[in-house]
């Protein structure tokens, strides 16, 4: 069972990256790099939260990191100011792999706008991803949406797709079984999460 961190306060910053699968062929003889591309390019976050006072909140966070250990967490991904919408209740589908993603349940003609990120729940568990081009719905809520990375795993239909609040899925790490408890009684806390499926 993931555990859920907590929602306040909220990271500060959050800072995504790639962790990519493949990896650069580079020639000693000074000719062409290849890229190797493989399936299984992920998402990872650095997050640091603002420096907390020693009160409920505070404590949560570090009991939240320490119970992560022993399975995996989810964290919310940030939303724009202005919010995405009323993307209504997106499903896959039927079955989908590799960079195309089949939708349906949308409100009709909601856009899925590039760079836009979505969680698709697959048996259980999350996988984040990121829309690679504008596609908007056709008046029954139907679309394919192009992806990045690749699907890691082949969709079910009704798999559940979180538009409105995406969600990462993955194991802790970096120092978040360590944490500072300053002068001032505040306290400060650094770790990474990376999508583990």
């Amino acid at each position: 069972m993931s555990v859920a961190l907590p929602t306040s306060p909220g990271p500060a910053p959050l800072v995504p990256s790639l962790v990519r699968a493949g990896n650069d062929l580079v020639s000693p003889l000074s000719q062409a790099v290849q890229r190797l591309n493989r399936l299984g390019d992920r998402f990872a976050f650095q997050v640091t939260l603002p420096p907390m006072k020693r009160d409920d909140d505070a404590q949560k966070w570090v009991s939240r990191l320490l119970q992560a250990f022993a399975t995996t967490a989810t964290l919310n991904y940030p939303q724009p100011p202005a919010g995405v919408g009323t993307p209504g209740a997106p499903v896959c589908n039927g079955t989908s792999s590799g960079t195309s993603l089949a939708v349906r349940g949308l409100t009709a003609g909601y856009t899925i706008k590039e760079g836009q990120v979505f969680s698709i729940i697959h048996a259980g568990k999350r996988y984040l991803h990121m829309a690679a081009a504008d596609a908007e719905a056709d008046g029954d809520g139907v679309v394919t949406v192009t992806v990045v990375p690749a699907l890691r795993i082949a969709t079910a239909d009704l798999d559940v797709i979180e538009i409105a609040q995406p969600v990462i899925e993955g194991f802790v790490g970096g120092a978040a079984n360590t944490w500072t408890i300053n002068v001032a009684q505040t306290i400060g806390l650094t770790f990474t999460l990376m999508e583990s499926q």
